[in-house]
């Protein structure tokens, strides 16, 4: 069984050292300083897995879910997104936006199971293109 936890930017500060080895493993480079929220879920005491949260411009974004590669299709990405959907809801937000590899099928899908739709607009992340998807949420 796994637990969440919400940390703000001085807990991840606290915990980056540890965060940095679960990105890297999942070969993910990833900015926490671009990341004020972030929920990590725990195996036990080990963090296995965390998916970050941001406000940019008054538009909220899902940013770096990365799960342990060993944790993979025990349902880690889906609970990390309905989370992230929980606290916005508790904010009110319109919508939220994220943006996605066309050739990662697996987050597209579990993105698609949660309402949310591409839209136009890419953004360039280390070189790769990553298209914009949207879901609009509960007025």
């Amino acid at each position: 069984m796994f637990t969440i936890q919400q940390l703000g930017a001085a807990e991840i500060r606290a915990n980056e050292p540890t965060l940095i080895q679960i990105a890297a493993a999942s070969a993910y480079n990833v900015r926490f300083v671009d990341i004020p929220i972030l929920f990590v879920a725990y195996c036990g005491r080990e963090a296995v897995a965390f998916a970050g949260l941001a406000k940019h411009h008054d538009v909220w974004c899902l940013r770096a879910c990365v799960v342990l590669p060993k944790y993979y299709g025990r349902g880690l990405q889906r609970t990390l997104i309905s989370r992230r959907l929980e606290y916005l809801a508790q904010q009110k937000a319109p919508f939220v936006d994220v943006s996605v590899r066309l050739d990662n099928t697996t987050s597209i899908k579990n993105l698609r199971a949660f309402g949310f739709e591409f839209i136009d607009g890419t953004k360039i992340f280390d070189g790769v293109v990553h298209h914009k998807m949207r879901k609009l949420l509960a007025s």
